[in-house]
């Protein structure tokens, strides 16, 4: 499972990019809502998922993991595929859709093209427990124990010794707000120390 990708963003269309790493240009679809946050030649982290079917391979892209969660989370709902999931993930963001759901305001879901009443009403009610369950942007603090060898595995994925990744690690959490933020947004502060340090 490809967690997620830090590369250049060589070539952006409407409805996907392409991510080049170590030489490998990955072509990933996105959101519209995404490919317009993103320019060419711009060095980005896109939170992945690998889909497998017998006649399609397909990475997907998304500039955070809530937003890759919520991908994942629609295509539970019956009759909804890919396709449906990522045309509302292109009008609506994360913590948007989220509070829809909670609402019940399927009104606001049937509004979005190819997405009608009945489709809408059960969006509403399939997820909306679940919805209720999950926590805040963010989520529950990690032990720091926990939260440092998830650093370590996400930096070791990017090619990053795992004396690099403790220093920057320990470079980073003497501010001890950091450690309360998630974890995409800590690696994101860990690759700018490790390039500072490596320039």
């Amino acid at each position: 499972m490809i967690s997620f990708l830090k590369g250049t963003i060589v070539e952006v269309n409407e409805e996907s990019v392409v991510l080049e790493n170590q030489g490998i240009g990955f072509l990933i679809t996105v959101p519209s809502s995404v490919s317009r946050q993103l320019t060419e030649g711009t060095s980005t982290i896109l939170y992945t998922h690998l889909m497998i079917r017998e006649t399609e391979v397909a990475l997907y892209g998304f500039l955070d993991a809530s937003e890759r969660r919520l991908f994942l989370s629609l295509q539970d709902v019956t009759g909804i595929g890919p396709k449906q999931a990522l045309r509302i993930l292109s009008e609506l963001s994360a913590s948007e859709l989220r509070g829809i759901i909670i609402q019940g305001e399927s009104s606001r879901l049937a509004r979005i093209k190819g997405i009608g009443p009945k489709t809408a009403s059960r969006i509403i009610l399939e997820l909306q427990d679940r919805m209720k369950r999950l926590p805040e942007e963010g989520g529950k603090a990690s032990t720091p124990s926990t939260h440092r060898l998830e650093l370590l595995m996400a930096l070791r994925v990017l090619g990053y010794s795992d004396l690099e990744a403790n220093r920057a690690i320990d470079s980073l959490w003497q501010d001890h707000t950091k450690q309360q933020l998630p974890l995409e947004d800590q690696v994101k502060l860990l690759l700018a120390i490790l390039s500072r340090r490596s320039s």
